[in-house]
């Protein structure tokens, strides 16, 4: 008898856990598929149902955590319907920086990649995540943007926040997160309502 759908969600869920924790502890280089189904208690076989090699579960982990990340953002966020459509968009940044720093392994993980899951949106088969993109689409569409320009500046917007956040979290280096945060927050600011256009125009 196949598993049912709540058994498969629950047994991979079961193995990127454990991934994460092995990860997080011990490194990527350093952790084998053994010891994650080891740990995950599965057999090794049941692994390979989910996820093609040790690669492919951490592209998957990657999205998962960046797709929570973004979508309990939003959620934080963009509550008020009353709010200006740039103070959500502060508070929103805000809370990646300070999510992001919080829990260090989850950014030395994503390693500046917490756009991917807005560029895989059909890997990662977050109906959440989709709505939370469809959302803030609408919005920057309401400016006069074509919806073509809204995906670019949301994309730009992303890359942006985790790469800037990876280095200053995970790296300290150029800067710390303190020291960028405001002028991160104008930055984003300027992408998604000016379109980042050249001064020199």
């Amino acid at each position: 008898m196949p598993a049912s759908p709540e058994k498969k969600k629950n047994t991979r869920a079961k193995i990127l856990d454990s991934a994460f924790e092995l990860f997080k502890n011990n490194s990527v280089h350093s952790t084998a598929v053994d010891d994650v189904v080891k740990s995950a208690g599965v057999a090794k076989g049941t692994f390979y149902l989910y996820f093609k090699d040790k690669y492919d579960l951490l592209d998957h982990l990657v999205l998962d955590k960046s797709s929570d990340m973004i979508v309990e953002a939003f959620n934080n966020s963009f509550n008020d319907p009353d709010a200006p459509l740039p103070e959500k968009v502060d508070a929103f940044a805000d809370c990646v920086m300070d999510e992001l720093s919080s829990n260090r392994e989850i950014t030395a993980l994503l390693q500046k990649n917490l756009s991917r899951c807005l560029t895989s949106l059909d890997k990662t088969g977050s109906e959440s995540l989709k709505a939370v993109y469809d959302e803030v689409k609408r919005e920057i569409v309401k400016m006069g943007v074509s919806k073509d320009d809204a995906d670019k500046r949301i994309y730009f917007v992303t890359d942006l926040l985790g790469s800037v956040c990876c280095d200053a979290i995970v790296n300290g280096e150029p800067f710390e997160l303190d020291a960028v945060r405001a002028p991160l927050k104008n930055a984003i600011r300027s992408i998604l309502f000016f379109g980042g256009e050249s001064l020199d125009k």
